[in-house]
């Protein structure tokens, strides 16, 4: 999602994603991008965080954004 163009690019999957898939999307999105900075937000999925995604992640200069894990406040 862009200021200029709104939500660009987005991949809906039939089923679940692996590490591997995830890493396509990540170079289609480096490579509609160009050299320009970006992140990405997500959430805590295990496949967002293994480690062949998180050398993609160095690779394309992409700064993954994390969303907060839930959280219970004790009274």
């Amino acid at each position: 999602m862009t200021e200029e163009g709104g939500l660009n690019f987005c991949k809906i999957y039939e089923q679940a994603v692996d590490a591997e898939g995830f890493a396509v999307f990540l170079q289609k999105l480096r490579n509609k991008h160009g050299k320009i900075p970006l992140a990405i937000f997500l959430d805590q999925l295990p496949v967002h965080r293994s480690r062949i995604v998180k050398e993609w992640w160095t690779k394309l200069n992409i700064s993954p954004v994390w969303n907060v894990g839930k959280f219970f406040p004790t009274f």
